[in-house]
């Protein structure tokens, strides 16, 4: 009978034994389990809450449907190695895309089949410039063109000295051109001919890591930033440097300004790819505030707040102080830039085969997309649609639609 009861209680204490092991890595999980839906948080939380991002409960909820518009021309038959660079661009319910294969297109959206493609002599990492009925654009091989944008005739073409992988900028009769030898050409929108051009700031401009900075303008100003790591400030009728600024820490193993600058409220926005983000004043070049790893790809501004995105991370900061407002941490290597839509969404694009849709105001993911190979190209977006030139050499249409409150937010 002793043994009897004494084999109980062991067995007893095994039972207990073996049940605290069991719920305690439970009880654990559930105390730092949270819905993801608060995007402040998103740097911050637990290994174990990482494991349940996937399940999250929103306020929000959107429809995106998803449609294969048009394929391009790849670069090689087998194309195993598939990689697109230039962003489209929208005119007049027309959209306009150049790809690696040599060719330049323009899409309608009406009936969306190509109203017409053209030849180029390199590959088309740049993206398209309009001004009245004429399309501009670069390739790698340093070629600036200009089309007609409805029969894509060549109106005049212009050779420089290095690749134009930078959207061009169209402005006072002028189309204003920044190769990848760092120098800025002034060239005239009528007949092509060179006005002028800048010197090169250093002898090898060197690696890239987001191709190349577009020109800005403001006011009398054009800003361009380079692979050292400088932002300048030109005179745009001259060509003159106004000023300059090294942004870039030259410690780091990448620091160069490839992004475009942006000017919103008399105030200049830039980041480096060393992660930092920095608000100018455009006519000094003093620095008004800065961050470190706050971002490097190019930003987007809306109702004072700063959108950029670095490090797998979109991050959205008050324009006038700096703060941090939300960041939102996606676990990938790299991601597009920012771009917004309607109904009030962020897109970003990954060459992780994915696009995310994310809530303007608080940074919660709405949505996430399927793509075959990702995008390095940035999407654009026309009223409730958003176009993406796909690696794969497609163009992918998303149709985002609103829809009433599906989940309910877990109790905090």
């Amino acid at each position: 009978m002793a043994f009897s009861r004494q084999s109980r209680k062991c067995f007893l204490s095994i039972c207990a034994f073996l049940l605290c092991c069991f719920f305690t890595p439970v009880l654990q999980a559930s105390t730092c389990f949270k819905p993801h839906v608060s995007s402040v948080e998103s740097l911050q939380i637990k290994k174990c809450y990482r494991e349940w991002k996937d399940i999250r409960k929103q306020t929000r909820h959107l429809k995106v449907t998803q449609r294969k518009l048009v394929r391009f021309k790849k670069s090689s038959f087998f194309n195993r190695r598939p990689f697109q660079f230039s962003h489209p661009a929208i005119d007049q319910k027309t959209i306009y895309l150049g790809v690696e294969a040599n060719r330049f297109y323009a899409v309608d959206l009406f009936t969306l089949k190509k109203r017409w493609s053209f030849e180029t002599l390199g590959p088309v990492e740049s993206t398209a410039a309009f001004d009245d009925n004429t399309v501009f654009f670069g390739d790698a091989k340093g070629f600036l063109y200009a089309l007609s944008k409805e029969t894509g005739a060549e109106v005049w073409r212009r050779q420089l000295d290095d690749a134009i992988i930078s959207k061009p900028l169209v402005a006072d009769g002028k189309i204003y051109a920044f190769t990848h030898s760092g120098r800025l050409f002034a060239i005239s929108r009528e007949t092509g001919a060179e006005l002028w051009h800048t010197d090169a700031l250093e002898k090898t401009w060197g690696f890239s890591i987001h191709g190349l900075s577009n020109p800005t303008l403001f006011q009398d100003m054009i800003f361009v930033g380079s692979s050292s790591g400088l932002l300048v400030a030109y005179q745009k009728d001259t060509g003159d440097i106004r000023w300059l600024r090294q942004l870039g820490d030259r410690r780091e193993q990448f620091f160069d300004v490839d992004t475009q600058s942006l000017v919103a409220d008399d105030s200049l926005y830039t980041a480096t790819a060393d992660g930092g983000l920095f608000r100018i004043d455009p006519f000094t070049g003093n620095i008004m505030w800065s961050h470190d790893n706050a971002g490097d790809g190019n930003l987007s501004y809306h109702e004072g707040k700063l959108f950029v995105t670095g490090s797998g991370v979109l991050s959205a900061f008050d324009a006038k102080t700096g703060f941090l407002v939300w960041q939102q941490d996606f676990g990938v290597s790299w991601l597009g830039s920012p771009v917004l839509g309607n109904p009030s969404f962020i897109a970003v694009t990954t060459t992780e085969d994915e696009v995310y849709f994310v809530d303007r105001d608080n940074g919660d993911l709405l949505f996430t997309r399927y793509i075959p190979h990702g995008a390095y190209a940035d999407p654009v977006a026309l009223e409730n649609t958003l176009y993406i030139l796909a690696n794969k050499s497609y163009l992918y249409g998303y149709k985002i639609e609103e829809k009433k409150k599906k989940w309910v937010p877990l109790a905090k």
